[in-house]
């Protein structure tokens, strides 16, 4: 009977602690609006240059990492990205990327992509 509330009482504080690990590591990740993430198909040297060209000229939305390997493109804002600054980023980069297929990747931000394109890079 002991080893049994012993069995019980390990499992629940394995069980609690488990779930205290998870909450902390929840809340260390940063939530942000100031920063999008975009995967684009098919990206090349040449699609890059063009889309930097492109985002030169604009003081407010920057391209803070790039990773061409997998098509990542993380862009920055000094203050929290509108619609309207969501919709010239798209318009750019169909412009740019000659209508190449891209996708915002959502919960994603730079330390993600730079993990991503990390392992792209070693595979």
């Amino acid at each position: 009977m002991q080893t049994i509330k012993k069995a019980i009482y390990l499992f629940v504080i394995i069980l609690f602690s488990n779930k205290s690990v998870l909450a902390q590591q929840l809340r260390t990740v940063p939530e942000t609006t100031k920063q999008i993430v975009f995967q684009i198909n098919s990206y090349t040297v040449e699609t890059d240059k063009l889309i930097q060209k492109e985002f030169s000229n604009i003081g407010t939305i920057k391209i803070i990492f790039t990773c061409i390997s997998g098509g990542l493109l993380v862009f920055e804002s000094k203050s929290d990205l509108t619609t309207q600054d969501y919709e010239l980023i798209q318009q750019k980069i169909k412009k740019a990327a000659h209508n190449n297929q891209f996708i915002q990747l959502t919960d994603f931000h730079l330390k993600e992509a730079e993990e991503k394109c990390s392992s792209f890079r070693s595979n």
